[in-house]
Order: structure tokens, then C-alpha cells, then sequence
């Protein structure tokens, strides 16, 4: 996902709180996270990256929440005791961009500590100006644990996604060596079953003409 739409929601969550439309973020997040799953070659991994940001997101925004540091407005449900939806939708939205607009982090450890620990608290110090969380502590403090949060959230986002997409990786290249043994020894059936075996792959992770090329060749 392009930067540019991350902003776009991130100024829709703003704007649609300010003027009660507290569903406009989440909207618009969602309406982005459909064009960009269906636009993508590997959908089904980008998905499980995106949630697990979610998954993320639900913990230390609740942590924020519970422990007093951050106080949100833009609930859709009065009273829940859950971060409102807008917060995690920041956050799955910031997931669509790891492998596109924010590829240039990969691998990049420390560069991602000091971006999460600079650019994390300048978005939420930006979103207090605009009314839409609270500080609860001051200004300065919120923003030195704020720092910390988002200084280990980034990487650890960037190791989520590597896991998930390594995962696949590693079946994708055992499978070419099988397959290259097979051809080196003239096994036919058994280049048969790897390429098979690739196309099953390719099939769970959405590259469905990969899938189609392999099943054609075994």
C-alpha cells in the first residue's frame, strides 16, 4: 500500500472525529485494505500480516489505554473497554505498507527503531493536537514512553511480517532443490509431484497463474 493512502485514512480518522463521523477512518481503511488484498500478488500472507498488526495494535493500545497513559476519543460503541477502532486501523493500514511504500526498512533493524521511536510519537502527538487522544501524562513523558513503545512495535512488526512470508520462502526453495535433484536425476515422477507440491503452494499464498503454471508443467 502506498504511503499516500495510509495518510489519507490517517487524516480521515482525524477529520471524521472532529466532525462525528467517527466510522470515516475505519472506512476508509477498510475500502483501502480491499483495493490493495485484491491488487497484490500474495493476498492471503499480506492478510495475515495485516491482522497480526491488528493483534498488535489491540495489545499496546490497550496497554495505553488501561495503564493511563493514553485516553482516546472516536468510539463507534460508548463505554468499551477496547481501544476504539480508528487506533487499530492506524496500525493495520501502517502493516499494508511494510512491503510496499516502507520496503526500504527491511532487514534495517536499527532504522526501524529510530523511525518507530521518532515517527510513533509524532503521529500520536499530532493526533492529540488534533483532539483525538489525550496525553494523560505530560507532554514530555508521554512522549519519552511513547518513543520506547514504538522504538520495539516497528521491528517487531517488520519480524512479524518476515516470519510470515519467510515461512513460505523456505517451502518454496526445499521444493525447488527436490525439484532440481529430480531433474538432475531424470525422475520424472518425482518432478511431477514438485512441481505439484509448488503449485499447492502458490495456491495458498494467492499467485494463482504461478499455481496454474505449475500444475500445466507437472
Amino acid at each position: 500500500m502506498h504511503f499516500f493512502l495510509f495518510y489519507v485514512i490517517w487524516w480521515g480518522c482525524i477529520l471524521g472525529i472532529k466532525y462525528s463521523y467517527n466510522y470515516l477512518g475505519p472506512l476508509l481503511a477498510i475500502i483501502a485494505g480491499i483495493v490493495h488484498l485484491n491488487i497484490i500478488p500474495e493476498a492471503r500472507k499480506e492478510s495475515k500480516v495485516i491482522l497480526s498488526c491488528g493483534v498488535l495494535a489491540l495489545f499496546v493500545e490497550s496497554l495505553h489505554l488501561h495503564s493511563g497513559v493514553l485516553s482516546y476519543e472516536g468510539y463507534i460503541l460508548s463505554g468499551s473497554l477496547l481501544p476504539p477502532l480508528w487506533i487499530l486501523c492506524i496500525w493495520m493500514t501502517l502493516g499494508a505498507t511494510l512491503n510496499y511504500s516502507m520496503f526500504f526498512l527491511k532487514d534495517r533493524w536499527i532504522l526501524m527503531v529510530l523511525c518507530g521511536g521518532i515517527f510513533g510519537p509524532g503521529c500520536c502527538f499530532f493526533a492529540m493536537k488534533g483532539g483525538i487522544l489525550h496525553f494523560n501524562f505530560s507532554i514530555l513523558t508521554s512522549l519519552l514512553i511513547l518513543s520506547v513503545v514504538w522504538g520495539i512495535s516497528l521491528p517487531l512488526m517488520y519480524h512479524i511480517n518476515k516470519k510470515i512470508y519467510r515461512s513460505w520462502i523456505d517451502a518454496l526453495d526445499e521444493l525447488e532443490l527436490q525439484l532440481k535433484i529430480c531433474e538432475y536425476s531424470k525422475d520424472k515422477i518425482g518432478i511431477g509431484k514438485a512441481k505439484n507440491n509448488k503449485g499447492n503452494v502458490y495456491t495458498a499464498t494467492g499467485e494463482h497463474e504461478k499455481a496454474l503454471s505449475c500444475f500445466n508443467d507437472s
